[in-house]
């Protein structure tokens, strides 16, 4: 595994720089994995750990798929 980058958590609204600019505003896992780049396992843990600090909403569901939001409140 390789690091392209470091990035630095000052805040939990730092966290939004783990969401691309590209993504529409409503998302599935599958959008997620498209526009950042990531493996499926890594898009898993990292949007747990976004849903968790209120940073992405869980706004609906299509087929066994979570549909996410970004949240207004760490904006």
């Amino acid at each position: 595994t390789k690091v392209n980058e470091v990035v630095q958590i000052k805040s939990i609204s730092d966290l939004n720089k783990f969401l691309p600019d590209t993504l529409p505003e409503n998302f599935t896992s599958k959008d997620f994995i498209k526009h950042s780049k990531c493996n499926k396992r890594w898009a898993g843990s990292g949007l747990k750990m976004l849903r968790e600090n209120n940073i992405i909403n869980i706004v609906g569901k299509i087929g066994n798929s979570f549909v996410y939001s970004r949240s207004t409140i760490n904006g």
